[in-house]
């Protein structure tokens, strides 16, 4: 295992940070930054910062990964195994036609983490797929992708699972293209995630036009017609809209709107949310990556 250290490297000719491979091996406490991606999809040299086939990486900052050139993937994270968990992934930048600055996975699992600041590569006709995550398999869960410059979603899913994510404030380089979350492949799904003012708030901007019937228990500004299950949400539902606050209100639409149908929600999901709170009250829970306690206690006095 490695912990308590900052991991860099820096420079044009850069290369991978880290390749984990074993079952039993761990990051811990790790800044790990300024890696570069010298592969696509498949390629050992994928991956600018940490490449996980196995093990964790957990509670470590994953910043600053950047691509050599065009056609590369996981500028920050390549993941195809193992568990990144309450980890930071902030601010990759990179080519166009790149995908998944923050996280590019094929499995494994992401956990708890907050993807924010990736910038995609942008070229007229050329744009970046899941500048915050692209996900080709596995699952992302409770985790926050805001702030992002996407090129075509913030968050890609070309298979896998989304479940409790919040998909938020994230703008685009380019007008007419899906900033927050775009289903690709029919055999993704995206389940009790919130999808709220990416770009201009439309239907378009927040989840594109593409297997809208892959959604599942979420919620947005505008309704998705292939959903029974859909929770149409304001700004009054978040803290604060303006400050980039995406937290529920006690009172808000999010909270108990969610699903724990095993259709939809697999076992060995983690029982906290982004903050570590306990996720299930009174079996439900709320859409998004927190989770607000809507009951309130009794005070018994024994005289």
């Amino acid at each position: 295992s490695a912990s308590d250290r900052t991991a860099a490297k820096i420079g044009k000719d850069g290369s991978q940070v880290f390749l984990v491979g074993n079952a039993n091996a761990v990051l811990r406490n790790l800044t790990v930054q300024n890696g570069q991606s010298n592969g696509g999809a498949g390629a050992a040299a994928a991956g600018g910062n940490i490449r996980l086939n196995a093990g964790v990486v957990t509670n470590c900052v994953i910043s600053g990964g950047h691509f050599d050139t065009k056609d590369r993937v996981g500028a920050n994270l390549y993941v195809t195994g193992g568990t990144v968990v309450d980890c930071l992934i902030d601010g990759s930048t990179g080519y166009r036609n790149t995908m998944g600055h923050g996280v590019y996975m094929t499995g494994g699992s992401v956990v708890r983490c907050r993807i924010v600041n990736q910038i995609a590569g942008y070229d007229t006709g050329a744009h970046s797929l899941g500048v915050g995550a692209y996900v080709k398999g596995g699952i992302i869960e409770n985790c926050l992708i805001a702030g992002n410059t996407s090129g075509i979603g913030a968050l890609y899913m070309d298979g896998g699972k989304a479940l409790n994510c919040t998909i938020a404030g994230n703008s685009a380089r380019a007008t007419g293209k899906c900033i927050g979350v775009n289903v690709s492949n029919s055999g993704a799904s995206v389940v009790n995630c919130v999808i709220y003012g990416n770009s201009d708030n439309s239907a378009l901007a927040n989840f594109g036009t593409s297997n809208l019937n892959r959604f599942f228990y979420c919620g947005s500004s505008v309704t998705n017609a292939s959903c029974a299950t859909w929770t149409v949400l304001t700004d009054a539902d978040f803290v604060s809209v303006v400050n980039g606050n995406w937290r529920q209100k006690r009172n808000s639409q999010l909270v108990n709107r969610g699903t724990l149908d095993p259709a939809y929600f697999p076992e060995g999901v983690s029982p906290y949310d982004l903050s570590g709170n306990i996720r299930v009250e009174q079996r439900a829970i709320d859409l998004g990556c927190w989770e607000v306690f809507s009951s309130v206690g009794s005070l018994i006095i024994v005289r």
